[in-house]
C-alpha cells in the first residue's frame, strides 16, 4: 500500500472524520429539508401493514 493510501485510511478512522468531510462536502447544502409529509404518510402506512400482517 503506498504512503497517501495508508494516511487517508490512518484518518478516515479518526472521529473527526466524518465532521470534516461535512464541512468540506455538506450533504444539504440549503440546509434541512422538510419531509413531505404525504409521502411520509405512506410509508407508516406501508409499514404498520406489514408488521400488521407478520402478527
Amino acid at each position: 500500500m503506498n504512503h497517501w493510501t495508508e494516511l487517508s485510511i490512518e484518518y478516515a478512522n479518526q472521529k473527526s472524520y466524518l465532521d470534516d468531510l461535512f464541512s468540506v462536502y455538506p450533504t444539504i447544502p440549503k440546509g434541512i429539508r422538510d419531509i413531505n409529509q404525504l409521502m411520509w404518510n405512506k410509508v407508516e402506512t406501508f409499514v404498520m401493514n406489514g408488521i400488521m400482517r407478520n402478527l
